[in-house]
């Protein structure tokens, strides 16, 4: 049985079998969690953030908490 760890903001921090391994998660559901991130920070779609990340338009601040916490969520969509 998989357990969504949430805390009290709704953030998932991490995803544990019962036993206390992780469990691996599919590029869907990667995709999904980008997602979600992306339209709760930027109000924009995860396939919408990559591709901003991508050109540039976060240069002026990539450095920003928000920018950052959301970017390095790509590689679990790519």
């Amino acid at each position: 049985m998989v357990e969504n760890e949430e805390l009290h903001d709704g953030n998932i921090y991490a995803e544990t079998e019962r036993d206390g391994l992780v469990r691996m998660i599919t590029k869907v559901e990667g995709m999904g969690i980008l997602d979600k991130e992306a339209r709760r920070y930027f109000d924009m779609s995860g396939e919408e953030f990559i591709h901003a990340w991508e050109s540039g338009q976060f240069d002026d601040d990539p450095d920003g908490p928000n920018v950052m916490y959301v970017a390095l969520l790509i590689p679990l969509a790519k």
